[in-house]
């Protein structure tokens, strides 16, 4: 079986990048400080909640493949795949 190892700190990772781009979008929107610190916070929270949604729909997934499995594929909704 193959084992699939994510980082701790990824999920809070993504939703910082994520968030600095938005961020940058209501900057320029002209929103407020106090509001756009009100949204990010709402923003990360949410997004870590749905990266680890979404790992455990990959660990189901996973757990379903014949064990004689030798490869793992992953389909990410845009088309692009990546094989380990």
């Amino acid at each position: 079986m193959k084992s699939v190892v994510i980082d701790k700190q990824r999920p809070g990772e993504l939703a910082k990048a994520h968030w600095d781009y938005i961020d940058e979008v209501l900057v320029k929107d002209g929103v407020s400080l106090r509001d756009r610190w009100r949204i990010g916070f709402h923003y990360k929270q949410a997004m870590i909640h749905g990266y680890k949604h979404a790992l455990q729909d990959i660990d189901a997934s996973i757990d379903d493949l014949d064990e004689t499995c030798e490869e793992i594929s992953i389909i990410f909704g845009n088309g692009l795949e990546k094989e380990n």
